[in-house]
Parts: C-alpha cells; sequence; structure tokens
C-alpha cells in the first residue's frame, strides 16, 4: 500500500547523532521507537504530510489512546492521549512540532 504522506519530493530531514538506546526512555514524549536514526516521527509526518493529513494523524492517536485506556495502557495511555493533542493544537495554531531533544540542542553550533 502507497504512504498517502509523499508528496513532498526532495526534503532533507536533518539526523543528529543521538543514541536514544542509552539514554532512559520517556514512553510519553521520546519512546525510543520513534526516535532511530535521530528523526523524530512527528517532524517526518509535518514533512510529509498537508496540515490536513498531519492533524488526522494526531486526530486517530487521540482517539486510540482514548479508547484502549482501560483495556492496555491506563494512565500512561492517557499522557499519550495529551501529547498527540498538544500535537494537534500546535497545527491548528501553525506552530511547527520541536522535539525536546532538539530544543535543548537549538543553542548549540549543530542546533
Amino acid at each position: 500500500m502507497k504512504c498517502l504522506c509523499n508528496h513532498v519530493e526532495g526534503v532533507k530531514i536533518p539526523v543528529r547523532n543521538i543514541n536514544y538506546e542509552e539514554a532512559p526512555e520517556d514512553l510519553i514524549n521520546t519512546p525510543n521507537h520513534y526516535h532511530k536514526g535521530g528523526i523524530d516521527i512527528y517532524e517526518i509526518m509535518q514533512v510529509k504530510c498537508t496540515p490536513e493529513e498531519y492533524q488526522g494523524f494526531c486526530k486517530g492517536n487521540i482517539l486510540k489512546y482514548v479508547l484502549r485506556e482501560s483495556m492496555k495502557g491506563g494512565l500512561e495511555d492517557l499522557k499519550k492521549m495529551r501529547f498527540n493533542s498538544e500535537r494537534l493544537i500546535e497545527s491548528y495554531e501553525g506552530k511547527k512540532y520541536i522535539p525536546e531533544h532538539k530544543k535543548e540542542l537549538e543553542g548549540s553550533p549543530n542546533g
């Protein structure tokens, strides 16, 4: 199945040399499996998708986490729902999501 989010060609996404496997894992804001190779999945979605597609991605995640909260993740799923709600609100406000680790690097020569 072809991804519907690949309409932007030739966009280079900077890769930082961050070893997420060695850092303590934050399952809500920066789960290791979403940052392989130093790239954040939400950043990729913002670059590769239209605002409407990205917002739909966030809405789908919000629904997923709300519906499974009582059966699987409990409070952690509600926190993931909140994370996605914050990304959705930022998108409607025209703001780009910047992962926490990149906010910390903004002051550095590589950030």
